[in-house]
């Protein structure tokens, strides 16, 4: 009897502790859930509250994505590059190539809020690279052309290579931004080159 006692105590502290584990897990992904709908919204103070109360005990990478995109809209891109950095791991797994991708653009993006357009547009070749999710391609190109157009030392070498002065510059690359971050009529695959084309041609 007293065995049985012992056994079922045993199981009633079990159940307890996966009962805690379980809460905590479901307070996670909920708490997670409201900060991507405050930061959709573009309450990025009250998303990073919440995301990272998350984010002190998970380090699940879609979570410490979403604060490192929060951190960039709010400046802080220090604190970005240091969530973004956390989830870029070496790996053949599809689902970690794709966190990798997401990651490095989003260090290119804390870049280019900095004003470092050079180490943006590095990152973003970077991520480019990373052979999975094409649809994120667009929007990682997109972010290409906008750093190369705010680049100064980027236009100040087109303008000595093909004698163009700055006014001559801002129809082609205002152009190309408004044709490739649209996808019109080019596989995102090729969309690299003939963004270069557009620029330096």
């Amino acid at each position: 009897m007293k065995n049985i006692r012992n056994v079922l105590s045993f199981i009633f502290i079990l159940n307890i502790i996966a009962c805690l584990v379980g809460c905590s897990v479901s307070m996670d992904s909920y708490n997670y859930e409201a900060a991507l709908m405050e930061y959709n919204k573009g309450n990025y103070t009250e998303a990073k509250k919440l995301i990272k109360q998350v984010v002190e005990k998970n380090n699940k990478a879609e979570y410490l994505i979403l604060i490192g995109h929060v951190c960039v809209e709010l400046g802080d891109t220090k604190e970005a590059i240091n969530y973004f950095n956390k989830v870029i791991k070496k790996s053949d797994n599809i689902i970690d190539l794709e966190n990798n991708k997401e990651a490095t653009r989003g260090i290119g993006l804390a870049y280019a809020y900095a004003g470092d357009y050079v180490n943006a547009i590095k990152q973003y070749d970077a991520a480019l690279k990373i052979d999975v999710d094409e649809e994120l391609n667009k929007y990682i190109i997109r972010n290409k052309i906008e750093a190369l157009s705010n680049n100064k030392e980027e236009k100040a070498a087109i303008i000595k290579e093909f004698g163009k002065n700055e006014k001559d510059l801002e129809f082609p690359f205002n152009n190309v931004i408004n044709v490739y971050s649209f996808g019109i009529n080019k596989p995102w695959y090729n969309a690299d080159t003939q963004i270069l084309n557009a620029i330096y041609g």
